[in-house]
């Protein structure tokens, strides 16, 4: 295992040996480095390094912005344009129930990793929220896919709602990134 070191300042942590003039999260010094003993076994750590489930949550967002405003859009301009957001609304469509279960599956092995276990309470919010979540994304996928954009004030309703529960999903996740790993 590598020699670890932190900047008190910032709590950046890196390997020792690859400590140069200034802390590269802050700027400080490198004199404001310590010695950092890593608390999460070497088997844990690489697969927490990974980061599979925060690059995994990026896609639900992007599915619920391409339909909330690829609707937007295909109602304020004329035709091809108004042909290239609707493809873009039913790609979304299509992609969308798909994004937020990798994401949830992803989560729910990532709460594992990091905290051993996925039912402290606020592994428990997100939970609920990512299955609201996927509910809101399956229920906009089968109305818009089946009505072809009739059901319009729906889907726009539905995809804000699937951008609030992104939303409140990654307020709640930036929270968990200074959590303490329990070794």
């Amino acid at each position: 295992m590598k020699n670890l070191v932190r900047c008190r300042a910032c709590g950046y942590i890196m390997a020792e040996g690859d400590v140069e003039d200034l802390c590269p999260a802050c700027g400080l010094p490198k004199t404001v480095f310590e010695p950092y003993k890593d608390k999460v076994s070497e088997q844990r750590r690489k697969w927490i390094d990974l980061h599979i489930h925060p690059v995994v949550v990026h896609f639900p967002p992007v599915s619920a912005i391409g339909v909330f405003f690829g609707l937007l859009a295909a109602q304020l301009v004329g035709d091809p344009w108004r042909s290239y957001f609707l493809g873009t609304v039913e790609i979304s469509l299509l992609l969308m129930p798909f994004t937020v279960l990798a994401a949830l599956v992803s989560g729910f092995i990532d709460g594992r990793l990091r905290f051993k276990k996925v039912t402290t309470p606020i592994l428990r919010k997100k939970m609920i929220a990512g299955i609201v979540c996927f509910v809101l994304s399956v229920t906009l996928s089968v109305i818009g896919l089946t009505n072809r954009y009739e059901s319009l004030p729906v889907m726009l309703a539905l995809s804000a709602g699937c951008l609030a529960c992104n939303t409140y999903l990654g307020r709640i996740g930036s929270k968990l990134m200074d959590a303490i790993l329990p070794g």
